[in-house]
């Protein structure tokens, strides 16, 4: 979530709910509506209503304008007649932030619903992943990663608590050599452990890949000691992570050197290489944290003359 944004959750009264527009009839409409009908009762309401809080001077009661969820309210409605109260987002901030955040809540959240659909159909239909994937048209890759989701309760939770799918699958990747409650156990040790939902995906795919290799030499769940250790040696060194490193001091209880690359001597190597190389592949952009990747294509032999130069301990073994 936008975190220029709030949302908070909540259960209100259908009566205290108030009305902003009118609800669409469409025929359209009527048929997406049966699919919703389907859904929520089967999965129930992934994405809950979005209102904003209304007050008036002459009344002290709270009523809550209704943003975004008419067609899920009149499916509830329809399932439940005698439904008084529903789950609620309460969002406070203004109106462009909210448009932001809830295409972005509602992005993951469609993604995860294909991943529930996908896990009820195998469950049903006893199916094969590979017919799952022929029949969806969606590669065998991405259907095994979206059902790795899924079967950890904790990370559909993290989903709708605000983690990206991406961040999801990753961790659901980096503990899959674990047992079942084990994997539930990681989960939530990470989820402990920092804010994954305000991380970007990249850090956090960094964290999980030294997890997994950890987990793969040790056969057993990283404590929350141990998480936070590695969550601080990748936001001390951003890109000039060695896995190894870390996961030997990891292993041996020892402490972890952090270390910063000396700009002049990047520069100075970057262009020695530049210039007795030959050829012009060197590339950088400024980012908008005010970082610079650069990025030189080198042979193999310039690559050890560059390595040389700067110090082995800042190339990582998948560099």
């Amino acid at each position: 979530m936008a975190k220029n944004y709030n949302l908070k959750l909540h259960r209100v009264l259908i009566s205290e709910l108030v009305l902003i527009r009118e609800v669409d009839t469409s025929t359209r409409t009527k048929m997406f509506m049966k699919g919703l009908e389907d859904s929520i009762s089967e999965l129930g309401v992934l994405m809950p209503l979005l209102v904003m809080q209304q007050t008036r001077d002459d009344d002290k009661e709270y009523k809550f304008a209704l943003i975004d969820g008419y067609k899920r309210l009149d499916v509830l409605k329809k399932i439940n007649k005698s439904l008084l109260a529903v789950n609620v987002l309460i969002a406070e901030g203004s109106a462009e932030n909210m448009s932001f955040s809830v295409n972005h809540v509602r992005g993951e959240l469609s993604k995860l619903y294909q991943a529930l659909y996908l896990h009820n159909i195998i469950n049903k239909e006893k199916i094969t992943q590979d017919e799952l994937s022929k029949r969806f048209m969606l590669s065998k890759g991405e259907v095994s990663k979206l059902l790795s989701v899924v079967r950890h309760p904790s990370l559909v939770k993290m989903v709708k608590s605000g983690m990206t799918m991406t961040s999801a699958k990753s961790l659901a990747i980096s503990v899959s050599s674990l047992t079942q409650d084990d994997r539930e156990k990681q989960i939530v040790n990470v989820r402990n452990s920092f804010q994954c939902s305000e991380m970007p995906s990249r850090k956090f795919e960094k964290i999980t890949n030294i997890m997994s290799e950890y987990i793969a030499k040790t056969k057993e769940p990283i404590d929350t000691r141990k998480i936070r250790k590695i969550y601080d040696y990748v936001e001390k060194n951003n890109n000039f992570v060695n896995s190894d490193r870390i996961i030997k001091s990891l292993m041996n209880n020892s402490t972890v050197d952090n270390y910063s690359l000396n700009p002049t001597k990047l520069i100075n190597a970057v262009k020695t290489i530049s210039e007795t190389s030959g050829h012009n592949h060197l590339k950088y952009d400024i980012n908008n944290n005010g970082t610079v990747t650069i990025k030189l294509k080198m042979n193999t032999d310039e690559f050890r003359q560059f390595k040389k130069m700067i110090g082995s301990l800042y190339i990582s073994n998948n560099f």
